[in-house]
């Protein structure tokens, strides 16, 4: 596995990254491996459910509604 989002344990709680980085396949210094089962489930899960609605899911971040970041 490489030193990515998609395959770190922090991807839930970092506050560093999101949808558009874990795409581009982002590395940051606090990376930490998960197994190799976990990070085949994402695969799975963004196979699925489609990169974007996924990858905000494995965020653990609610979505913004419409005109609430224009405050």
């Amino acid at each position: 596995m490489r030193g990515y989002c998609l395959s770190c344990t922090r991807i839930a709680d970092c506050n560093e990254t999101d949808v558009e980085k874990v795409k581009s396949d982002y590395t940051c210094l606090r990376y930490e491996p998960v197994e190799e089962a976990v990070f085949r489930a994402r695969e799975f899960t963004i196979a699925k459910y489609g990169d974007s609605l996924a990858i905000q899911a494995m965020l653990n971040r609610p979505l913004l509604s419409k005109g609430e970041d224009d405050e």
